[in-house]
């Protein structure tokens, strides 16, 4: 296990590195579609700040998990544990400090954009889980699946389709919850074609971000 403050140091580094790559890609959607009001630096930082979380809340949560639960070690690192037990606790764990985090934040973009946050924080939490499973399972099981390249353009690829795996995981594990509280399905998926823009120039700049420092 990764020493605790080696450990928090590298998730500061993603967290920041996500954050920044978040404001410059919604600068360049910002720029494509000739936004004439511009981009607000404060709901662009919140943003940023919520998909930071995302980047790090699972590997904080299997960390925590890991000091915190015998169970939870033995599911995750045994060949006689139960991966799927390890990974479902794993995101249930994201889920909540995505919500524990992320929730503020969007009451307070809401407040920016002079919008009513109407969701509860439980709804809100309940609304993270099944992504955050899905996510956990697609970046447990795909990426060590995908082999690593010597050139530099099948790795771009690999990366990009380790990110649009992960991103359709969620969008999956989304699925119920989407259909219970009476969301479009069809909305959601076409959502998900829509967002593989812009998620792979997130992930592009995230990237490149964690490449100069």
């Amino acid at each position: 296990m990764t020493a605790p403050k080696s450990f928090f140091k590298d998730m500061l580094k993603v967290y920041t590195n996500a954050t920044l790559g978040d404001m410059f890609t919604q600068s360049v959607i910002h720029g494509l579609k000739g936004d004439a009001e511009g981009l607000k630096f404060g709901e662009a930082l919140l943003h940023g700040m919520q998909t930071g979380t995302t980047f790090v809340a699972y590997p904080i949560a299997v960390h925590l998990l890991e000091k915190h639960s015998e169970t939870f070690r033995h599911h995750y690192h045994d060949e006689d544990g139960c991966k799927v037990a390890a990974y479902v606790a794993g995101g249930i764990g994201a889920a909540g400090i995505v919500a524990l985090v992320n929730y503020p934040l969007e009451k307070l973009r809401k407040r920016a954009q002079k919008e009513q946050q109407t969701e509860t924080f439980r709804f809100y939490f309940a609304g993270q889980v099944g992504p955050n499973i899905g996510a956990a399972f697609a970046s447990e099981l795909i990426e060590p699946a995908l082999p690593v390249f010597k050139n530099s353009l099948y790795n771009w690829a690999r990366g990009q389709m380790l990110n649009a795996s992960i991103n359709l995981s969620a969008t999956l594990g989304y699925a119920p919850f989407a259909a219970i509280t009476g969301q479009s399905l069809s909305e959601l998926f076409g959502g998900y074609v829509i967002d593989m823009f812009p998620s792979g120039i997130l992930n592009d700049s995230v990237g490149y971000i964690s490449s100069i420092w």
